[in-house]
């Protein structure tokens, strides 16, 4: 991004190796963001479907083994 406004003739100094880091932060950050809220969904289906008893979540279909996999795929599918 820096060496489009600078034009790719001059070699990046420090400053523009910073500046360039500065500027992405925030995408860095963003994504941590997400990656944190959909480990803290994860987390929570796995606490909430545990604390279902084994004829609930026989009712819904899913055994007790399967309480990671089904949070698992939560939280993949909410990550893309």
């Amino acid at each position: 991004m820096i060496k489009e406004w600078l034009g790719n003739s001059r070699p990046l100094t420090h400053f523009t190796r910073v500046l360039e880091r500065i500027i992405t932060m925030p995408k860095i950050l963003k994504n941590m963001l997400k990656k944190y809220k959909n480990y803290k969904l994860y987390a929570k289906t796995v606490d909430e479907l545990s604390a279902l008893s084994d004829k609930d979540l026989k009712d819904i279909g899913i055994s007790r083994s399967e309480i990671k996999s089904v949070a698992t795929r939560q939280y993949i599918r909410k990550a893309k």
